[in-house]
């Protein structure tokens, strides 16, 4: 529990204080290669104010953040809060390296960031040498070396040219509207648990909380392309309605198949992993799973507005599900209890895929003829993403492709 607090709070302070570099580097590096270099330039400048007050605001808020925990446990974390400029150079590299479609070294690095973490601590449990501090410390090393790797591989990439106050702005930009998207997705994702407590007693809201953890594996899994479309589709520019159509589809597809099996197995699978205590969390689970889907396909049409360059519009796809969440559960949450919430926020992640579908048509100014698949489009897609991975092409090429 002490660790998670830690972990928490710092995690919570990289997503703010990155001012959606990550999102913002993919995006610019995708669309202007040739900038690559000023881009890196400016925002290693930008992050060094905003890693210094970061960490001055973190230390003040963590008396508050972390009253419940003991005085060490505070120490610890107030050491840990010092790390976040490393964390912040990380998002800026990942974001690049998404940019340049280095997307198999993207992906290499966080499997071996995780892998060897979980190897670590697994090692010190047979050793019974874990502890808070120990696994602060792991992550701690184990961050730095990923942050060292991948930082090094994007400068000897593109470089580092003298920064710009203009770019800075443009971007900076950018950045702060893709934080709020990121802040409408989780606030949509979470907002249900957040209300529950207030009407309904702690048993309730623990089923509903498993039927949630359960069902949003379906979403980290069919969204894993979420990731590689914004830089595909902003790399291709006119050509890249094709990327963001199709990735819909493959999501759509995975997440229906999962969401399906899921279905299937819930009553056993929820008895066999939470015990039969949490039966009661099959039928919100079931009844969750169909927005879960349109959720993540939600986010491949986000990614796509990203790459257009309308990160606003995207973050407004999510407002009309927070409110029909927010007004859906003060009406019928008393009466219909953890069902009647599953089924208004999957009716909310549902309008949010409808509202990014309808934004994104206008934005890339596509008919509604452009989302029917056409074998030629697999083709071309799979040749894409099949050299993109493998690096056998020059990036000058692949938006040829």
């Amino acid at each position: 529990g002490e660790l998670t607090a830690i972990l928490t709070l710092v995690v919570v302070g990289v997503w703010i204080f990155s001012l959606g570099c990550t999102a913002t580097a993919s995006f610019y590096v995708a669309r202007y290669p040739q900038d690559a270099a000023r881009f890196v330039g400016t925002w290693l400048v930008l992050l060094l104010p905003i890693s210094v007050v970061g960490i001055a605001l973190l230390e003040l808020a963590l008396p508050t953040v972390l009253g419940a925990q003991s005085s060490g446990t505070q120490a610890l974390a107030r050491l840990y809060v010092l790390t976040l400029g490393v964390s912040l150079l990380y998002q800026l590299a990942y974001g690049v390296q998404l940019g340049a479609h280095d997307f198999f070294f993207v992906y290499l690095v966080s499997f071996l960031r995780h892998g060897a973490i979980a190897a670590v601590y697994i090692s010190l449990i047979l050793f019974d040498a874990l502890s808070v501090k120990t696994a602060v410390a792991i992550t701690v090393a184990v961050d730095a070396c990923i942050c060292a790797s991948m930082l090094q591989r994007a400068l000897r990439r593109h470089g580092v040219s003298r920064p710009s106050s203009a770019l800075a702005r443009r971007t900076a930009w950018f950045g702060f509207r893709a934080l709020g998207t990121d802040l409408g997705g989780i606030v949509n994702g979470r907002l249900d648990l957040f209300i529950m407590p207030a009407f309904l007693g702690a048993t309730s809201v623990g089923l509903y909380s498993v039927a949630t953890n359960v069902s949003w594996v379906v979403f980290t899994l069919a969204s894993a392309l979420t990731t590689l479309v914004l830089p595909a589709a902003a790399r291709r520019e006119r050509g890249g309605a094709t990327i963001v159509v199709i990735s819909l589809y493959v999501t759509l597809v995975v997440g229906i198949a999962m969401a399906g099996a899921i279905a299937l197995v819930a009553d056993v699978a929820v008895k066999l992993i939470y015990g039969s205590d949490f039966a009661g969390s099959a039928t919100p689970l079931r009844l969750l799973l169909p927005g879960t889907v349109a959720f993540a396909a939600a986010s491949v049409l986000v990614a796509g507005l990203n790459s257009l360059e309308r990160p606003g519009s995207a973050a407004a796809a999510q407002a009309p599900g927070i409110l029909i969440t927010v007004v859906g559960l003060l009406l019928f949450l008393n009466e219909g209890g953890i069902a009647a919430a599953a089924i208004v926020s999957t009716i909310s992640y549902t309008t949010v895929l409808v509202a990014a579908l309808v934004l994104y048509r206008g934005a890339a100014r596509v008919s509604w003829g452009a989302f029917l698949l056409r074998p030629d489009e697999l083709k071309t897609y799979g040749r894409w993403l099949a050299a993109a991975a493998a690096k056998r092409i020059p990036i000058a090429r692949r938006q040829e492709l």
